[in-house]
């Protein structure tokens, strides 16, 4: 025990090293002064210094969250619950071949692997692969179930090559297309054309994210495909910092391009399939950021499309397209106060309108988007639709659902009807004793919030339980919404609470409730964070020290800066590679995408709503601030690890001697997609470990 005790305290006096020296730095920025002693870490040229810094910070870290006393439970608990178990995504069918995404026992990441006439097969396994991790990002088989573009990537950063693989042989076919972003896969056109959306030559542009292209290409042809939409391309007027992508269905005669980013809203053009291909599209607008659609697609000669426009809560709009161009736009299905339209699938037997209620999915059926919707019946209260994917054929789709306590299962569509195909993830056993409860806590101005808590089954212990509180609140994007969070199992198995904060910013309730917690609104949602935790805490649910605040990438305008607000209320934060410096997204790559979300800086309105979420600027006036560990990966090409840096360092300086800031970064992986499994698991046992030891 003397020995024990003798590391633990070298190990808290690693951790507690001094921060590194802050540069005096003040600027005025829209007339209000702000101190930034640390930009300095935000300079390429003190790259080297930086990571310095972060990789010792990181390795103290490590080594007192290793001494936690319920860190090897927590470890051992993951491989079973989580680790342990089948992981399967991604499922595409063409004819008799199945391809799909698996993740087995001891794989680093996801193999592709095919199924034929019962059989299964292993295409490409990254897991061979030398040196840094490699993980598939992303999978599309083509119409005749002949080829697959896979898109892989290293060390987590997301960007990669497209490489098109022979399904039966395996064999490459052609030159791999470089410098993909992981989210855009290669789309199929038929006749063998596809397009694909690249990336802007690397080093080109201050940010790595803007300035991307679409480009046409024959399977057949060596060379790269031709720019046809995007930015400085032969389309339609596009912004730099948009995201473009276009797409059309093998039986389609029509092609539909989209321009998104990180924003609920979409514009949407069409062209003719045949025009595109000889080289001479006339590209007619479908929606614009105006009609605030965020899903469309063709169907025939219609086109529609699901818009938040003229009710919060979504309209699917049909449209008819003419030789003179589009007709009137007339409302065919509608949302309500207990319906949320949110996603469309359009097959050749008709369209699939996803919705929910209180974050749990309904689908409704069309033959033809004129006649009524009519609802097909789940199999299980589900969450968000999964890698929801058209048969090349037309002839229906396949999509993967899960709940709180059932991991994702692929199901199929045809005519209106959804059957299980056999293929899914693998539970846990122990799944089956937790227990849903379903609640609301009232926020400062008196809005209801939706809460929802997972626990053990049966009476809350005395005193209540080690609770971790987890929000997002960004995008529209729901936090209440059933999903399996497999790693979560782990916490759950050791008498945990897991809770989820529906807070303003979100989708819950529709348009309205994300425009709540939006831009210069989202000090709703921080006051929504601290009145869940209230809530928690006030039920008995959490013990007395209160809860362990998660907020993971956007949740980083949300959690830390609701923490400085009511460092009380919270037994710790963790805030996982986290958007912490809010006031400098200008700055920082990807930044410009975030603007429509959170705010404009070059406006004073856009800056001053930028600034109050930004949690690193809200330390200079917060009088205290709960333990906190921070977690990164430092080739995280989403949010610069550059923004948590600074807010541990300012932390440490101001509360490090009475509080704990840990910075925890991963060498070889980013924002936490195509992070090894192992590395995943472990970054989990110390988050639970740290949660466990401060809020029990």
């Amino acid at each position: 025990m003397k020995h024990y005790a003798l590391f633990a305290a070298c190990v808290a006096s690693l951790a507690a090293a001094a921060p590194p020296a802050g540069l005096p730095f003040v600027e005025s920025v829209h007339g209000i002064p702000l101190a930034d002693e640390y930009r300095w870490m935000e300079d390429p040229a003190k790259a080297t210094e930086l990571s310095a810094w972060v990789l010792s910070e990181s390795s103290s870290a490590r080594a007192a969250l290793r001494a936690l006393p319920e860190r090897g439970s927590f470890a051992a608990a993951l491989r079973e619950v989580s680790s342990d178990l089948t992981k399967v995504r991604d499922v595409q069918v063409a004819g008799s071949v199945t391809v799909y995404r698996r993740t087995a026992a001891g794989d680093k990441t996801a193999k592709l692997i095919v199924r034929e006439n019962g059989e299964e097969r292993v295409l490409i396994d990254p897991n061979t692969a030398q040196g840094s991790v490699v993980a598939i990002g992303n999978v599309s088989l083509s119409p005749d179930g002949k080829l697959v573009a896979v898109h892989q990537s290293k060390g987590g950063a997301e960007v990669g090559d497209i490489t098109l693989y022979e399904v039966a042989t395996g064999q490459v076919v052609g030159a791999p297309i470089p410098n993909i972003w992981g989210e855009f896969p290669l789309q199929w056109l038929g006749g063998d054309w596809v397009t694909y959306t690249q990336m802007a030559p690397a080093g080109s542009r201050a940010d790595p994210i803007t300035g991307m292209r679409s480009f046409l290409k024959h399977v057949s042809d060596t060379g790269p495909g031709q720019p046809i939409f995007g930015f400085e391309s032969q389309g339609p007027a596009f912004a730099e910092k948009d995201f473009p992508a276009v797409r059309g269905a093998p039986w389609s005669e029509w092609v539909l391009a989209t321009g998104g980013g990180a924003r609920v809203d979409v514009n949407y053009w069409i062209a003719r399939k045949a025009d595109l291909t000889a080289g001479k599209p006339t590209w007619t607008v479908l929606a614009t950021l105006d009609d605030k659609a965020n899903d469309a697609d063709v169907f025939g000669n219609a086109a529609f499309v699901l818009t938040t426009k003229t009710n919060p809560s979504g309209a699917i709009v049909r449209r008819s397209i003419t030789a003179t161009g589009l007709g009137e736009p007339a409302a065919v299905f509608e949302g309500g106060a207990r319906l949320v339209l949110t996603g469309l699938i359009v097959a050749k037997d008709g369209i699939y309108a996803a919705a929910q209620t209180d974050g749990v999915t309904r689908l409704f059926f069309s033959p033809d988007g004129q006649r009524k919707f009519t609802e097909i019946k789940l199999p299980l209260e589900a969450g968000d639709i999964l890698d929801p994917r058209v048969n090349p054929d037309g002839s229906g789709a396949t999509l993967g659902l899960m709940g709180w306590v059932s991991n994702a299962r692929t199901y199929a569509l045809a005519k209106g009807r959804i059957t299980d195909t056999g293929i899914g993830s693998q539970t846990w056993a122990g799944a089956r004793g937790m227990q849903v409860d379903r609640m609301q806590a009232r926020s400062v101005d008196g809005t209801m919030v939706p809460l929802v808590v997972l626990h053990r089954k049966g009476a809350l212990p005395k005193g209540g339980m080690p609770t971790i509180l987890e929000a997002y609140g960004s995008y529209g994007v729901s936090s209440t919404t059933p999903v399996y969070w497999r790693d979560f199992m782990a916490w759950l198995s050791r008498g945990g609470a897991m809770a989820f904060c529906g807070v303003r910013g979100g989708s819950e309730r529709g348009r309205a409730w994300h425009e709540g917690g939006r831009s210069a609104n989202k000090p709703n949602g921080h006051a929504d964070f601290i009145a869940c935790a209230q809530t928690l805490k006030a039920q008995g649910i959490a013990t007395p020290k209160g809860v362990i605040g998660v907020g993971t990438s956007a949740g980083g305008a949300l959690v830390p800066p609701a923490a400085l607000k009511q460092p009380g209320v919270f037994a710790g934060i963790v805030p996982r590679v986290g958007m912490l410096n809010t006031s400098r997204l200008a700055a920082a790559p990807n930044g410009a995408n975030q603007f429509d979300e959170f705010g404009d800086p070059a406006t004073p309105e856009g800056f001053k709503a930028l600034l109050a979420m930004d949690a690193y600027q809200a330390l200079t006036t917060a009088t205290d601030m709960p333990d906190t560990l921070i977690t990164i990966g430092l080739n995280d090409k989403r949010v610069a690890p550059w923004m948590s840096a600074k807010f541990a360092a300012r932390a440490q300086a101001k509360f490090g001697d009475k509080r704990k800031v840990w910075l925890r970064a991963e060498t070889d992986g980013g924002h936490g997609i195509g992070t090894a499994e192992e590395a995943r698991a472990a970054e989990y046992a110390d988050i639970f470990a740290f949660a466990w030891d401060r809020a029990r």
